[in-house]
């Protein structure tokens, strides 16, 4: 009887543990099959990139400038009553806008006064001995025709309008005309002439 009883108990504990590894196996499962869930990579997922736009702004400040790159005109030796120019000599005040806008160009004399000559026919400004004019400009609207040299900056007379800074269109040369009065007195003359810009 006791025999028999132990091996019904053996077998209980046999069935029992059986019973035990399968629990413990399907539950290893289950945790591989959930764990295999939350790590699987999501196969289906749209709109994963996307792109916008970026503005970027600025403003760029104008320039205005001029150069003179020739800024002395020699006539040479005159005789009473003679009339020389720029063109006779190829002697100009060539000029450059070298600003970022395009420029309006003018002229004046430093004051009424402000002549090459002493005689009373050409001692003051504006007068008929002493002109100037725009041999060439690159661009713009030029003056090419001589007339006198006007006095103070109040009646600057404007000989370029519209002069561009671009490169190969920024460049002009302006001429000077003089006639020696008949009762000048002899010397050397030099007289400034005032050339001035602004935007157009």
């Amino acid at each position: 009887m006791k025999r028999k009883s132990r091996k019904l108990n053996k077998q209980k504990k046999d069935k029992l543990r059986r019973e035990e590894l399968a629990i413990a196996i399907i539950s290893v499962f289950a945790i591989i099959a959930v764990l295999s869930f939350v790590i699987k990579p999501e196969v289906d997922i749209t709109g994963a990139a996307s792109s916008g736009t970026g503005t970027t702004r600025f403003e760029v400040i104008g320039v205005a400038s001029i150069i003179i790159t020739n800024n002395s005109i020699n006539l040479g030796l005159l005789q009473i009553n003679e009339t020389k120019n720029s063109e006779d000599v190829n002697d100009f005040f060539n000029i450059t806008n070298d600003g970022s806008v395009n420029m309006d160009v003018y002229v004046y004399g430093q004051g009424a006064s402000e002549t090459p000559f002493t005689s009373n026919l050409a001692n003051t400004l504006p007068n008929e001995y002493y002109k100037v004019h725009v041999n060439s400009a690159e661009s713009g609207t030029a003056n090419t025709t001589y007339f006198p040299v006007p006095g103070p900056i109040s009646q600057k007379e404007l000989v370029i309008s519209d002069l561009s800074y671009t490169d190969g269109s920024d460049k002009a040369a302006i001429g000077i005309q003089v006639t020696v009065p008949i009762d000048e007195a002899p010397g050397l003359k030099n007289v400034d002439l005032v050339i001035y810009a602004e935007a157009h």
